[in-house]
């Protein structure tokens, strides 16, 4: 399960790296709260972004078994995956390693993101890593619980604003 975990800076932070500008804010608030970052990334863009704020190497997609071993090589603990991977690139991908197949193939999913993103989850933490939140993370990317504008909503506006989160919660649920 995704932990809360960055309450001490104790620690080096494991950082699976996706396309985007996230990824590289991640690195910065973590060099702020004096975090030592090791990222993974799979892009040669993402890897030049994050070359002067983490300790990166580029892997690719398929080598789950190299990720693993970089990490623990590098005394991580804490991991957040953040930014863009195109799950297509998983599947798409005629290089997928003997660890990275046991993983995806020891049971049957839809392939879902949030399916695929749980085995990847699960099996960092079965092998010893803490899975972090990403929200920890960005700080100041997300806004304060409260009303944002200047204009309170009435409770038309406000049953209409819980109905529209009821259907985006359940539409996210089903990617």
């Amino acid at each position: 399960m995704v932990s809360s975990g960055t309450s001490d800076t104790n620690f080096r932070l494991g950082i699976i790296a996706g396309s985007g500008s996230l990824p590289k804010i991640v690195c910065q608030t973590a060099a702020r709260r004096g975090v030592e970052t090791t990222a993974i990334t799979f892009h040669k863009e993402t890897t030049q972004n994050l070359k002067d704020l983490a300790d990166v190497t580029q892997i690719g997609i398929g080598e789950a078994g190299k990720v693993i071993k970089r990490f623990k090589d590098a005394g991580v603990k804490k991991i957040c995956l953040i930014g863009k991977i195109e799950k297509s690139l998983v599947f798409k991908n005629p290089k997928l390693y003997a660890y990275t197949l046991k993983v995806l193939m020891k049971r049957a999913f839809n392939k879902s993101d949030s399916a695929l993103m749980l085995i990847i989850i699960e099996e960092l933490e079965k092998v010893g890593f803490e899975v972090v939140k990403q929200t920890d993370w960005l700080p100041d990317l997300l806004p304060t619980k409260g009303i944002l504008g200047k204009v309170r909503p009435d409770e038309d506006i406000q049953s209409d604003f819980e109905f529209g989160m009821d259907i985006c919660r359940k539409t996210a649920g089903m990617d």
